[in-house]
């Protein structure tokens, strides 16, 4: 394959993927927008009933990142009846981790909430919220493995389709039941909740008719049920639970980081929240690019053309390369303007200044690590590898660091997150020397 051909295929799938990431934030951000015109309580009480909703996400994407690892292993052999097997074993899986936070949200919704706020106003609009939410999350489970199956398979262009209809029905639903617009009720948070709830429904109902009528590779059915077998089960969540475990450690990290800023300053934590703010559309293209990498890499390895995934995941890393510096430039080029947005005094304006400096110097290094992790290393199965490398590097490095500096120490800001940059850097050195030794691509379906 030419290199025009190669690059071609990588932006095929990723332009879509990175276009549907952007048009959820932009959603998230009108849906705040809307929420936010019925005060602060409201504001919280949707936005930590969504914290619930991010960690069970998280748990259905470790759960789908290793999946993938199949399903664009068997997309390289053709193998679409084991594609199929996978996607049936992924749905299992992710109905069943569902039922607990189904359960949780709808029958403890208030007990679920007090543990992330002790405020009674917040708990009792949150609970009316999560408890309709919460009845999506089985449904929302399966639809999110249809959504990695269709990446996983070069249909990346549907599976944006569907989101953007589905996120975009969410917007306007919303707009309706929160305010009570064309003869509804205004039901304010608990219509937000009925919004989110018929739109995900939609997106259900929308992944099952084209599976069924199209037939896209992953469509199952009661003959796929009964052909898995437990050593299959078994080889599949061998390098599944890996990522699930990766995950959330990562995401205990991140908000472990959270905390540590809070104890710091208010500032410190409305700088963090600026930067992240202005980074979110460039990790749009980031993971876009990381889902890409692991289809491709993915279909070579599950032919086991090794010498060619590792020549592809060489090309992948100068693209992410150049991608990453080209997005820093542009996001420093505006940055000044980006942060007069936000109604800050000038002390919090000048250290979101000095940190976004900082953020985006270093932007390649956590490109470069997300491209090999996410991308290259799980295409190769290889989980258990960089589940212990993030997990020692993070926790071992960043989060003790950041408590001494910023806590014990009290170093100023700046130099308490260069201690993040520092973990993020040992983190590349290892990986990429995981990366030339070849020992990362293992084709786990050839035995299947």
């Amino acid at each position: 394959m030419s290199s025009e051909s190669f690059y071609r295929k990588v932006f095929s799938i990723a332009l879509p993927i990175a276009i549907q990431q952007i048009i959820f934030s932009a959603v998230n951000f009108v849906d705040t927008l809307m929420i936010g015109q019925l005060g602060e309580v409201a504001i919280a009480s949707v936005g930590l009933s969504n914290q619930f909703y991010f960690l069970f996400h998280l748990l259905l994407f470790g759960l789908s990142s290793g999946g993938a690892i199949f399903i664009a292993q068997f997309w390289g052999k053709k193998e679409i009846d084991n594609i199929a097997k996978t996607a049936c074993l992924m749905s299992i899986f992710g109905v069943l981790a569902s039922l607990l936070f189904f359960v949780m949200g709808v029958f403890f919704s208030n007990v679920t909430l007090r543990i992330f706020t002790p405020d009674p106003l917040v708990i009792a609009q949150g609970a009316q919220y999560l408890q309709i939410v919460a009845i999506s999350f089985p449904i929302t489970a399966v639809s999110l493995i249809f959504a990695t199956t269709m990446r996983s398979t070069e249909h990346a262009f549907v599976a944006m389709l569907i989101s953007v209809v589905t996120m975009l029905s969410n917007v306007f639903l919303n707009w309706i039941f929160i305010f009570g617009n064309f003869g509804a009720p205004a039901l304010g948070t608990m219509g937000a909740g009925i919004g989110t709830l018929i739109s995900r429904t939609l997106e259900f109902v929308i992944y099952m008719v084209l599976l069924r009528c199209k037939n896209y590779p992953g469509s199952f059915g009661i003959v796929h049920v009964k052909s898995i077998q437990r050593r299959f089960i078994h080889r599949f969540l061998s390098y599944t639970m890996p990522t699930i475990g990766n995950e959330f450690v990562w995401s205990l990290g991140v908000t472990t980081y959270a905390i540590f800023y809070g104890h710091i300053s208010t500032q410190v934590v409305a700088v963090n929240r600026i930067i992240e703010a202005i980074q979110s559309l460039s990790f749009s293209v980031l993971f876009a690019l990381a889902t890409a990498t692991a289809v491709v890499l993915g279909k070579s390895i599950g032919l086991s053309q090794f010498e060619t995934a590792q020549r592809e995941g060489r090309h992948l890393l100068r693209l992410s390369l150049v991608i990453s510096i080209g997005l820093a430039l542009l996001i420093l080029l505006a940055g000044n303007p980006l942060l007069s947005l936000f109604n800050v005094i000038p002390e919090v304006h000048q250290l979101a200044w000095t940190i976004l400096i900082m953020a985006m110097v270093f932007f390649p290094v956590r490109n470069l690590n997300c491209i090999l992790v996410v991308g290259i290393l799980r295409s190769g199965a290889d989980t258990r590898f960089t589940f212990i490398v993030e997990s020692l590097t993070l926790w071992g490095i960043g989060v003790p660091m950041v408590g001494i500096t910023g806590l014990v120490l009290r170093w100023p800001f700046p130099f308490v997150f260069g201690v993040t940059i520092i973990e993020e850097m040992v983190k590349l050195l290892i990986m990429t020397f995981r990366f030339r030794s070849q020992k990362w691509a293992k084709n786990v379906v050839n035995t299947v």
